[in-house]
């Protein structure tokens, strides 16, 4: 979901240096008090501080459960090197604060922004807040509360309880896994084929999956309760080892991901004409941008905008308002929805109502689709079924509306970042079909102190409709800050 992709911290409180108590530690939470308002008065109140945000304190197994249990999010814990004064002088603030409101606005003062203010009431010679007078992303401050102050003791990986069933069955083969679905309804079930060991790992993967089943709201718990202590019982009986594993933690953590503005200088043609274009990104991370310490096959842009200067013509050639992609890969266990949504301004090959290879023209345009994924090592393939509709003067109706099929795969590794699409989409207007292909390549520059802030990006990009086609082909230079 959006909100998981864009990220919450909370803080908590240690009692003591004792692991094996952490999820007994008090959490400090800043969070909207929300009501139950459509999605749109959502965002409308969200980005306009018509919410409350109020601190609250909880126990921390209770946020566990909530994100890696209900919310499948995994966490990431980062100690932090404060002293027990500033512990004490910290815990004294949000306790004078406890039953204060204050304007909630989701893209600054949210939860990152507002526990920046607790860590410098902590220690004063922080000066956190100042790093964000505009807007505050939680990856960002992590960066600047955890690398930047040098705040950083420790790191742990919590992974989400998908994430560790989906490991479970990264290592089973086969027959195990099939076994695991079928005792999951029938608890009862034979597993004569399989040897004590796969039998023990079957019993534990299904007893794993119908628990998230239970606390997703997806079985009957009249029914399922019985069935997960008939598993448990099962279980016991059997004398091999515990084969649940340890999920392997990510080689880059959130807060040493990439920067999440992004400044684009390009140079390219577009049918054997010049251009050069400069793009501004504020936020957050798209398809391309390095994956490192973000989830893979999701991303997010907010008010992406981008200047073309082509035959001594200055033009907005886009802007991107917000656009989401969440392309979450089907599992042994799990089918997710993959789904896309963008809205915003951008260029179409369009003069009033014919495909043209000689100008383009602004239109303001909503689109989205939904389908499945499918992932083998670091590749990453997707289908969706999509639609869109554009309204501007260029139009023949000043408007239009596009359906069809959008197919694509992703490669997401350390030295490059690649992707592949092909949309062909019938257009109501005209009563055509067109194909668009598209090609992104994207290697970071890794030059000493300014390792993560450079990429080169090349792009290739070829629209047809009928007989007649466009090209456009760029080299581009990023830099993150």
């Amino acid at each position: 979901s959006p909100s998981s992709m864009f990220g919450h911290t909370l803080l908590r409180l240690d009692p003591d240096d004792n692991e094996q108590t952490r999820l007994l530690a008090y959490a400090i939470n800043y969070a909207a008090e929300t009501d139950n308002s459509s999605s749109a008065l959502y965002a409308i109140k969200g980005l306009t501080g018509l919410y409350s945000g109020a601190y609250s304190i909880m126990p921390y197994y209770e946020k566990v459960k909530e994100y890696n249990d209900f919310e499948s999010r995994d966490l990431w814990e980062y100690r932090l090197k404060l002293t027990p004064d500033e512990t004490m002088r910290l815990t004294k603030r949000v306790w004078e604060l406890r039953f204060v409101n204050f304007p909630y606005y989701f893209l600054h003062s949210n939860c990152s922004y507002e526990l920046l203010n607790l860590m410098e009431i902590a220690r004063p010679s922080l000066s956190l807040q100042n790093k964000f007078p505009v807007y505050a992303i939680p990856t960002d401050t992590l960066r600047a509360s955890l690398i930047d102050a040098d705040l950083l003791e420790k790191t742990v990986y919590r992974p989400a309880f998908v994430s560790r069933l989906n490991a479970q069955a990264d290592q089973a083969s086969p027959p195990v896994i099939d076994a695991a679905k079928a005792l999951a309804e029938k608890p009862n079930y034979p597993m004569t084929d399989l040897n004590s060991q796969q039998q023990a790992q079957a019993n534990e993967m299904a007893s794993d999956y119908l628990y998230y089943r239970f606390v997703g709201h997806e079985v009957d718990p009249e029914v399922a309760r019985p069935k997960m202590r008939e598993l448990l019982v099962r279980r016991s009986k059997n004398p091999a080892a515990d084969q649940r594993i340890t999920v392997p933690t990510p080689a880059v953590d959130p807060s040493r991901g990439h920067l999440t503005s992004r400044v684009l200088l390009s140079a390219g043609e577009l049918n054997g004409r010049g251009f050069a274009d400069v793009e501004w990104r504020p936020a957050y991370h798209d398809l391309l941008d390095p994956a490192g310490g973000y989830r893979n096959g999701s991303g997010i842009n907010f008010l992406q905008t981008k200047f073309r200067i082509q035959d001594d013509h200055l033009s907005l050639q886009k802007l991107t308002l917000i656009s989401i992609d969440s392309l979450s890969p089907k599992t042994d266990f799990f089918t997710p929805l993959s789904w896309n949504l963008a809205f915003g301004v951008r260029q179409v090959p369009e003069a009033h109502g014919r495909f043209s290879t000689e100008q383009t023209h602004a239109v303001s345009y909503v689109q989205g689709g939904e389908g499945l994924a499918m992932q083998w090592g670091s590749t990453l393939c997707y289908g969706l079924a999509s639609g869109a509709l554009e309204a501007g003067s260029a139009l023949d109706k000043g408007w239009r509306v596009g359906v069809g099929p959008t197919l694509g795969c992703l490669w997401n590794t350390p030295k490059f970042s690649l992707q592949l699409q092909n949309a062909t989409d019938f257009w109501q207007d005209s009563h055509t079909w067109q194909n668009q292909w598209q090609i992104g390549l994207q290697v970071p520059l890794n030059l000493g102190a300014t390792e993560r802030r450079q990429a080169l990006r090349f792009a290739w990009q070829q629209t047809q409709q009928g007989s007649q086609r466009s090209q456009e082909a760029s080299a581009s230079w990023l830099w993150y800050f």
